[in-house]
């Protein structure tokens, strides 16, 4: 197979190789904070979206307001049990 044919060779017109942009991640407490209130707001925003649905299908407010919770707090204890021990497991080889 030519490189020109494989998807994975990455080269500009002529032939050289292109190059490699490196990212940086900002980790400041600032930035941290302003990432976690966005999830949380995009989270009940979310949850807010799907118990007006429940609602518009002719469920009960209190019923789709319990569904919703108990949705959203199954998901963040499932996704801490799966991520609690993340730091065990990829040492144990």
């Amino acid at each position: 197979m030519d490189h020109r044919d494989d998807p994975n060779h990455h080269t500009d017109q002529n032939g050289e190789p292109l190059p490699v942009i490196e990212l940086e991640i900002d980790t400041s407490r600032k930035r941290r904070w302003m990432n976690w209130v966005l999830y949380v707001l995009a989270f009940l925003a979310l949850s807010a979206l799907l118990v007006w649905f429940f609602v518009m299908l002719n469920t009960t407010l209190a019923l789709a307001i319990a569904v919703v919770t108990f949705m959203v707090v199954y998901m963040v204890v499932m996704g801490y049990v799966a991520g609690k021990g993340q730091d065990e497991r990829r040492n144990t080889f």
